[in-house]
């Protein structure tokens, strides 16, 4: 079995992602700039960073200080979701190049 470097690339990835879109939420709660786009960023909040969605729950009423923690938390929990997405792409990578591609039996 090869060493793929695809699970931490991914778990980077989503930590990277995580810290992205906290950055622009705190942009738009500060300044307020695109209140029309909440909804699209919350649809693609819970796409992209789905540990977010209960931790959201929790940290909603703290200062920013406990919402800090709860996506630094978040960034932790997407990371090794993303890296168990990567292990998950490279075993069926591995099994289809081991038996040839995909057989469909009868």
């Amino acid at each position: 079995m090869s060493r793929s470097t695809l699970p931490r690339r991914l778990a980077a990835l989503g930590i990277a992602v995580t810290f992205a879109l906290a950055g622009v939420w705190w942009f738009i709660n500060t300044h307020n700039l695109f209140a029309g786009v909440s909804s699209f960023l919350e649809d693609v909040t819970f796409v992209l960073c789905p540990p977010e969605f209960p931790l959201g729950f929790i940290a909603m009423d703290m200062s920013a200080r406990g919402q800090l923690v709860a996506w630094i938390i978040a960034a932790g929990m997407n990371g090794a979701l993303y890296y168990w997405l990567g292990r998950g792409i490279v075993a069926l990578r591995e099994r289809f190049r081991r038996d040839g591609g995909l057989k469909i039996q009868d």
